[in-house]
Formats: structure tokens, sequence, C-alpha cells
């Protein structure tokens, strides 16, 4: 199940807030997806290109563009109980960055393409290795 692999309680940013914003919670954490969510419900991620592609192809101030106009609404959001090789597939057939994880539609973690890369290697570490 995606529970054991993914990466639990994620960041967010509203829906509502500057891109400005999402920018710093991505640097600040390391991170490349943001869940948006607006009063408390899930309405879409986004990610570093995203925010990158707006701002270069509007000419705007991050400081006053905001999430909603940046995002990627109707993201891949999937129940905390879905089989792993189901979301790789989905993500993979897809090209999809991430995959929102909830659990009775609320937001509990995310499973990025980096989650099913470190996933992949742990399960091609022969035991030697493991030594």
């Amino acid at each position: 199940q995606i529970q054991a692999v993914m990466t639990p309680f994620p960041h967010s940013v509203g829906l509502n807030q500057s891109v400005k914003v999402a920018r710093q919670l991505m640097r600040e954490h390391s991170i490349r997806h943001l869940p948006v969510q607006n009063g408390g419900q899930l309405v879409g991620v986004i990610s570093d290109r995203d925010v990158n592609f707006a701002i270069a192809f509007e000419h705007v101030d991050p400081e006053t563009m905001l999430v909603s106009e940046a995002y990627t609404a109707e993201p891949y959001i999937i129940e905390l109980t879905t089989p792993v090789y189901q979301v790789a597939r989905r993500m993979a057939d897809d090209h999809l960055g991430c995959a929102l994880v909830t659990q009775r539609e609320r937001l509990v973690g995310i499973f990025t393409a980096v989650d099913a890369c470190r996933t992949l290697a742990d399960l091609l570490l022969s035991d030697d290795d493991k030594k």
C-alpha cells in the first residue's frame, strides 16, 4: 500500500496565497510539489515547474500572482490503501509528478517521482548491499 512509501503530512499552500509563498515553501523544504487547499478541501497541486512557467510566461511579480492562477486543478488523488504498483503505473502512463494521498477526503500524504525512485532503489538493493 502507498502508505508505506509516501511522504506523510506534506506541506500545502492555500489557493489564495501568493506564488511567492509557494516558492518559498518549496525552497525551504527542498520539495517540488505542494498540494493546494481551499478551506481545508484539496483542490489541486502546484509544482516548481508550474511556478517557474507562470512567472516566465506571464512576466508577473510572484508576490502579486496567486496560486489559483498557476496551479493544476484536478490532481491525481488516491486513498491511503491504494497499492503502490497501481499508483506507479498511473503516474508513468500519464506522466504525473505526484499523487496526493487522502484518508476520508483529508490530505495525509504525497507520493512523488522521487518517492517512487527511492522505493525502486530499495527493492533492487541486494542483500549484500544492505550490509
